[in-house]
């Protein structure tokens, strides 16, 4: 929906953990993690279908025309403290070394990678990004640093996406981020955190 302008609007619930953005090229729901457990996928994805089905009903009543969807995105953003790179990540452990007098590992790794989606056919039509880094997240009280593990799913459409196929998106990125979390990470994490294939 092209708007004049970079205007943005965030509609905080009031436990503060759900961050609704509006702007004029962007509609988003977030969760920040408080003091509750991480909700389940189908949670959010029915809290987002209700509040985007509430603004297409505001901009009919104020008689704006409906959003054209170009590009649906989800992100699964995981802060890890407790454990190093090569200890979560699986591609950090390639990173080895077995030089007299370095460490085995660096002290510091960056991966990026981005991952083409293509359809039974072979057509492309979007893009898993993967990111682990090393941060640092402010709190009030203290800083925390640690790693953030980032896999991000992207479609664009070549029309404006219409809800059917909205939905096909948001579950194939939902699959195709769970599933690479699991290929990407360590056996021992998912000893750690008790995940199951």
């Amino acid at each position: 929906m092209p708007l004049s302008g970079q205007g943005r609007s965030w509609l905080i619930s009031q436990d503060e953990e759900f961050v609704l953005q509006v702007q004029n090229n962007r509609f988003m729901l977030n969760w920040r993690r408080r003091d509750s457990a991480y909700p389940h996928f189908e949670d959010l994805e029915e809290r987002f279908w209700e509040y985007y089905g509430g603004f297409r009903e505001l901009l009919t009543d104020e008689n704006l025309p409906a959003p054209e969807v170009q590009q649906v995105e989800l992100s699964y953003i995981n802060w890890i403290t407790d454990m190093s790179a090569h200890e979560v990540f699986r591609p950090a452990q390639s990173a080895s070394l077995t030089t007299l007098g370095l460490g085995p590992f660096p002290e510091e790794q960056h991966f990026i990678g981005r991952y083409l989606a293509r359809s039974e056919t072979g057509d492309p039509f979007g893009r898993l990004y993967v990111q682990c880094q090393p941060a640092v997240r402010i709190q009030p009280a203290r800083s925390d640093t640690g790693l953030q593990f980032t896999l991000t799913f992207r479609a664009p459409g070549k029309e404006p996406l219409r809800d059917k196929r909205l939905k096909e998106l948001l579950a194939f990125g939902r699959v195709s981020i769970v599933r690479s979390f699991f290929d990407l990470t360590t056996d021992d994490a998912h000893q750690r955190w008790g995940v199951l294939q």
